[in-house]
């Protein structure tokens, strides 16, 4: 008898504590009630930083001993040139882009102004109000005094999101769907980058794509509850 058992490569899933198995599964319970057009009313949001030269994962044709030929090897560096993006989508489609500075990280000022800014736009745009919810992870600069008392301010509500849970969050499908299509544009330095990431957000991404990943959060829930809180497919 055959189990068709395969040596494969682990899959990269984060650390869960007991604790923060159990504040997922009851995150999850919380919300499993909520319609699908409470997730249709909902922003989704989150920064991503998109390196110049990706090595990973690249296939070439090749013959035996062609292995080091320049045109089958993928160039690296130590220190690659990279981007970080702030953006947002919700069922009606992607929102407005903010692209920080080459190698520039995301803090709380910077979260600051663009609640006031592309946050307050979007919400504006899809929703015609800023009385509406919106998410985001709960990394520091999202959470600090400066950020909170902003979002208060502007009467923006942000849902309560649990710890290392990117599986719950399609804006990482949004992410991965992002970098697939710049890499097929193939940017070499820091100005085509830039093109390449407005040309895809604004023209590359469908409403319909958008559509599918809110409607996927039930699902999601779901999958939170039934794995007891360990990391899910999503």
């Amino acid at each position: 008898m055959r189990l068709n058992i395969k040596c494969r490569k682990a899959r990269c899933k984060p650390l869960l504590t007991a604790f923060q198995r159990t504040r997922r599964v009851n995150w999850a319970k919380s919300l499993l009630a909520k319609p699908v057009r409470f997730w249709q009313r909902c922003l989704f949001l989150d920064e991503c930083a998109i390196t110049l030269l990706d090595a990973s994962h690249q296939k070439v044709f090749r013959a035996d001993g062609e292995e080091n030929l320049p045109q089958h090897v993928r160039p690296t560096v130590k220190h690659c040139p990279s981007m970080t993006i702030w953006a947002g989508f919700s069922e009606k489609g992607v929102g407005e882009i903010r692209i920080l500075p080459p190698n520039q990280r995301m803090n709380s000022q910077w979260y600051n102004t663009i609640l006031e800014n592309e946050v307050r736009d979007t919400l504006l745009a899809h929703f015609g109000t800023l009385k509406n919810r919106f998410q985001d992870d709960g990394a520091p600069c999202h959470r600090s005094h400066v950020v909170v008392n902003k979002r208060h301010q502007l009467g923006i509500t942000a849902l309560e999101w649990p710890g290392q849970s990117p599986d719950c969050n399609p804006i990482e499908n949004m992410w991965r769907y992002l970098k697939g299509r710049i890499k097929t544009l193939n940017p070499r330095t820091i100005p085509e980058l830039r093109d390449a990431i407005i040309t895809v957000w604004f023209n590359k991404i469908s409403q319909e794509y958008c559509h599918a990943l809110c409607t996927s959060m039930p699902r999601r829930l779901r999958s939170v509850i039934n794995n007891r809180g360990f990391p899910t497919k999503y």
